[in-house]
């Protein structure tokens, strides 16, 4: 941006104003602290956002939660440094009240069930017969439906939960160089589990295999109770399903209608919801992959609501009072899966086995996959979401036809863009109603994904993978690539998104490129005695380099989105004949970026649900405006005219 004597403005983040490029310096940058990510959204949780937080928490600090020394433990000592994992893993608490008590039986007698059975029932008898259902009949769904629970429930054991914690205690020292977590959003969930008295669900985003895994670990090292985790069916696997079930892992089916007829599975539909409700009713911990399945792409996919809904439905029958939801971003700098190439390459999904888990552990082993950030979102009360959305009514969701068929058939200059307060409303008042029901449960899985998507950290490996597949294709120099490596660092960081590494800079590089392996060419020059890196073009490289530059997608969504938009209108004046217009209309410019991301809604996840997303690209109008970024791309064009 520049001010009235053509001097270039820039942000001090130091003094948090805007100063001339030689008053902020270099030293404004260097010294910048990480920003406090996770903080839930003001507008429709007020009063969890300042219930669990206070100022000292963002100043805690992270911790690297698998390296453990006697000081993590009560005893000092050459025998206590030697038998520290032991002892460290002893001294944790297995809470007692996160075994659920006679689940099978009240599952099995509560009348949804019962009432299944014997719709099921009747299903299967000739008409003639209904009056009287058969009683041989009825026994053998009430089996089927038994036989369905006891393939899904978990089977917790305080002896597994220790034993597992110290295996992987060893196993994670040996493959990841640090767990990092921070000390302050840990606090928070601590308070939440300790005094609110009401369940927790944890959402949150699916990389790797080992988030199953990661997420009970940490919470059995702080002391909180290990949630009951929601787990494909193709991981029910011999040994190893026993052991998910025994750390809390529960096995539900991935399509939930898979009746030789097309029809809904009526009876497994109904012990599902209860044995959900029964663990809400007896404030067991819970978490729930809200994207389904775990990324293929690097990149969040939309998310889905079949098991948040059934948590917002028991809300609303007064089965719990309330329930909190906690968003985790999860960010690794190497995930332990390679099979996601062979899927994109269009090759069939691997079926998971016994063989196929042991070939992971021992791959696991034989090299090590860098950092890992595990980011807890502030906790906030579903109970407060939904009386925030009674107040203020949401508007009802357009579809893409509403949206662009103006755009398409017809160009009105006299445009307007209608502002959320102008959409129509949805009833907000009778939660029976099924439009509404459905959007609000939609808007829970949007703002818990969007939370853990925007707390996820950025990873070395994500920072250098995106500059070789975008920026130096041809290859670079490791001088220019650390130069460029530091930029986009500070990039990340005046976005208000945090790294999940540190250090200097050209270290960190050359551990990135360690870990990228195969992915990436490192020669040394003999002219100037360095090296120069140029991305490996075989397809598998290039969608493995794709992974990784995705996990910094969600730091320029908006703004890709906006300038996608400007160098469309741009190109359609420089193609247009006679004089080139250098000003862009911002009521143009945010249309078109509308029409956009509203094409790309399946697809990209912008903002929160309580934004409009007209107001979303207005804040980026005005960052662009302020960094001169129009100015940049009008000139830019103007010269290839």
């Amino acid at each position: 941006m520049k001010n009235s004597s053509d001097e270039l403005i820039e942000y001090c983040p130091s003094s948090g104003l805007f100063q001339s490029a030689a008053a902020v310096g270099k030293e404004s940058i260097l010294s910048r602290k990480r920003p406090f990510v996770g903080r839930c959204c003001h507008v429709c949780s007020p009063l969890s956002r300042d219930k669990l937080f206070n100022t000292s928490i963002p100043s805690q600090g992270l911790r690297n939660v698998i390296y453990i020394n006697e000081t993590h433990t009560r005893y000092r000592g050459w025998l206590a440094r030697r038998l520290c994992y032991v002892l460290f893993i002893q001294e944790r608490d297995v809470h007692r009240d996160m075994f659920p008590r006679n689940v099978i039986e009240k599952v099995l007698s509560s009348n949804r069930v019962q009432k299944a059975i014997v719709d099921t029932v009747t299903d299967w008898m000739p008409v003639e017969t209904l009056a009287q259902p058969d009683p041989k009949a009825v026994n053998k769904v009430k089996g089927k439906a038994r036989g369905i629970l006891q393939q899904m429930v978990a089977n917790i054991s305080p002896a597994v939960i220790r034993l597992t914690g110290w295996v992987l205690l060893k196993l994670f020292n040996g493959f990841f160089w640090s767990i990092q977590i921070h000390k302050g959003q840990l606090e928070m969930v601590k308070k939440a589990a300790a005094e609110q008295n009401i369940p927790l669900i944890f959402l949150p985003v699916h990389k790797s295999h080992i988030d199953y895994l990661l997420l009970t670990f940490i919470l059995f090292c702080h002391n909180i109770k290990a949630p009951h985790i929601a787990a494909g069916n193709n991981l029910n696997i011999p040994i190893f399903s026993t052991l998910i079930r025994k750390l809390g892992g529960f096995f539900i089916r991935r399509k939930l209608d898979i009746g030789s007829d097309g029809r809904k599975d009526v009876l497994y539909r109904s012990v599902l919801r209860v044995y959900i409700e029964e663990l809400l009713r007896q404030r067991q911990f819970m978490e729930i992959f809200v994207e389904g399945t775990r990324s293929r792409s690097g990149k969040p996919y939309m998310a889905m609501t079949g098991l948040l809904s059934i948590v917002v439905n028991s809300l609303h029958e007064n089965i719990i009072t309330d329930v909190m939801i906690i968003p985790v971003g999860i960010s690794y700098d190497r995930i332990i899966e390679g099979n996601y190439n062979s899927e994109q390459l269009g090759k069939p999904k691997k079926k998971e086995s016994l063989w196929g888990v042991a070939q992971g552990v021992f791959r696991m082993l034989r090299k090590n996959f860098g950092c890992v950030r595990v980011d807890f979102g502030q906790p906030f009360s579903v109970k407060e979401y939904i009386d925030a959305q009674r107040n203020h009514p949401m508007p009802a969701t357009l579809s893409l036809e509403e949206v662009l068929l103006p755009t398409i058939i017809t160009e009105r200059r006299g445009f307007n863009h209608v502002e959320q307060d102008q959409a129509p409303i949805v009833n907000s008042v009778d939660f029976s109603d099924e439009q509404y029901r459905r959007q609000l449960i939609s808007n829970v899985a949007k703002h818990a994904l969007f939370t853990a998507s925007r707390c996820s950290a950025v990873m070395s490996t994500h920072i250098v993978a995106c500059l070789l597949l975008y920026r130096h294709r041809e290859g670079v120099h490791l001088s220019k690539l650390v130069q460029d490596f530091f930029s986009m660092k500070e990039v990340v960081l005046t976005r208000d998104f945090d790294l999940g590494f540190s250090g200097n800079s050209e270290d960190v590089v050359m551990h990135a490129l360690h870990l990228l392996g195969d992915c990436v060419n490192v020669k040394s020059s003999r002219r100037n005695s360095e090296f120069f890196i140029a991305p490996t073009t075989t397809i598998p490289a290039l969608f493995e380099l794709n992974f990784y530059s995705n996990g910094i997608f969600q730091v320029f969504l908006s703004e890709a989105l906006l300038a996608c938009s400007l160098c469309a209108i741009l190109k359609e004046k420089i193609s247009e004949p006679g004089k080139i217009d250098k000003t862009v209309s911002q009521e143009r410019l945010i249309r078109t970026a509308a029409s956009l991301c509203h094409l790309l809604s399946n697809e990209v996840i912008v903002g929160l649900p309580c934004q409009a997303v007209y107001q979303i690209f207005n804040d980026v109008v005005g960052k662009f405006i302020k960094y001169g970024i129009l100015l940049v791309a009008e000139q830019y064009f103007t010269r290839k005219q």
